[in-house]
């Protein structure tokens, strides 16, 4: 038997965005909540109808919850909409979000994602060369200890992508730094 790892690292630039934005409201009566929360989601999803770019708007979430204080007594109620935004990444579409949302009367807290839509493809091109990184070492070990490697008995396969921080370079520039991703597989070969 022969165990083998091989790790594969590279990255790739983003080219999709998710922008998230959460909105919220409160009050000691349920239908003012409720009123408000609509009123401020609508406006965010009529603010985003604008956008020059083409994109996918959703409800990824709605709540309205009671809150309570540390002597679990009711204070109020709280609501929250998360509404998410798809599209492809460019400078432009970032700033055009960011200037909307600076005029936007919904007031949201928002984060960026971003992601590249070739993972998968990029990532099983990882695999094969970690494959084929394992086969080579497995290849000189056996040569060395006059061994036959019959086939593989196991392999895992560990994936790791790495978040993609946003940086911002001026007032007029926000960049996703690259995507990392990295394969480790691990097999063992019978011999």
């Amino acid at each position: 038997m022969i165990k083998v790892s091989s790790t594969e690292k590279s990255s790739i630039p983003a080219d999709q965005m998710t922008a998230s934005f959460n909105v919220s409201s409160s009050d000691v009566n349920y239908q003012k909540t409720l009123e408000h929360l609509n009123l401020k989601t609508k406006s965010l999803f009529n603010d985003l109808r604008t956008l020059s770019f083409e994109n996918k708007v959703n409800v990824s979430s709605y709540s309205i919850r009671k809150i309570y204080d540390k002597n679990n007594e009711f204070t109020n109620y709280r609501g929250t909409s998360i509404i998410k935004l798809e599209s492809s990444y460019t400078q432009e579409n970032i700033l055009e979000v960011i200037n909307l949302l600076n005029s936007s009367k919904s007031s949201p807290t928002f984060t960026f994602t971003f992601t590249n839509s070739n993972i998968p493809t990029f990532r099983n091109s990882l695999i094969n060369s970690a494959y084929n990184g394992a086969k080579v070492k497995a290849d000189i070990l056996a040569k060395s200890s006059n061994q036959v490697i019959k086939g593989i008995s196991e392999t895992t396969i560990r994936d790791y992508n790495i978040p993609v921080p946003l940086r911002m370079y001026n007032e007029a520039q926000y960049v996703p730094q690259e995507i990392d991703v990295q394969i480790t597989v691990d097999v063992v070969y019978e011999t």
